[in-house]
């Protein structure tokens, strides 16, 4: 769980750092996916060209080499380098699409329909029991399902209930008819989250921003 939110690296330094160095910036690619906001959210396409980019430059050298009829040993190793970076981009990228939309699906199920059998849940996502188990572990160890456990001697999934209690304060007496509250599904993770008419607030569960 995460008790101090902290703002992940933005997109800028990451693209920065995959041209600059592409291992730190692979790293600050997957650093950047483990908050479970940008996990649910992340649209962009930059990392991917970024990606495509260095194994086209790569391809380059590569192409540079067999024109020139001279295998040096540094460029092929840059050549290499490039090549393995950009896959391995492209598969981290592809891993996390996965990730985020298995996570929807349970969400989905957990919050929505209010599923909470583990048995019924892998069904339902059609995966083996064990790979539900823990891939809802990982969703409870991502953030996405406070105060949550499974319990293992029941195949279950323990949740706190969620609900957004809005205290009114004496002196908004008055127009607390006129606050109504109302289910939202969240545009990010898919699940529905109790909000306030007129209010911003964040999702109970992947903490993207809802009227």
């Amino acid at each position: 769980m995460e008790s101090v939110v902290k703002k992940p690296t933005s997109w800028g330094w990451v693209i920065l750092w995959l041209f600059l160095f592409w291992p730190i910036g692979l790293f600050m690619l997957i650093k950047r996916f483990s908050n479970r906001q940008v996990l649910m959210n992340s649209k962009t396409r930059a990392p991917a060209v970024a990606a495509w980019i260095l194994i086209a430059l790569g391809g380059l050298m590569l192409f540079t080499m067999i024109t020139q009829g001279s295998f040096e040993f540094f460029m092929f190793l840059w050549f290499a380098a490039y090549l393995v970076g950009g896959i391995m981009i492209l598969v981290k990228l592809k891993q996390t699409e996965k990730l985020a939309a298995q996570f929807r699906r349970y969400l989905n199920i957990i919050v929505n329909t209010g599923e909470r059998n583990l048995t019924d849940i892998a069904s339902s996502t059609a995966v083996p029991y064990e790979t539900a188990r823990k891939d809802i572990q990982s969703m409870i160890d991502y953030g996405f399902l406070k105060n949550a456990h499974i319990d293992e001697r029941n195949h279950t999934i323990v949740l706190a209930q969620y609900s957004q209690v809005q205290t009114v304060a004496p002196e908004q007496m008055a127009s607390q008819s006129t606050v109504q509250s109302g289910t939202v599904r969240c545009s990010g993770c898919g699940a529905n989250n109790v909000v306030t008419s007129g209010r911003i607030t964040e999702c109970e569960f992947c903490a993207t921003a809802l009227v």
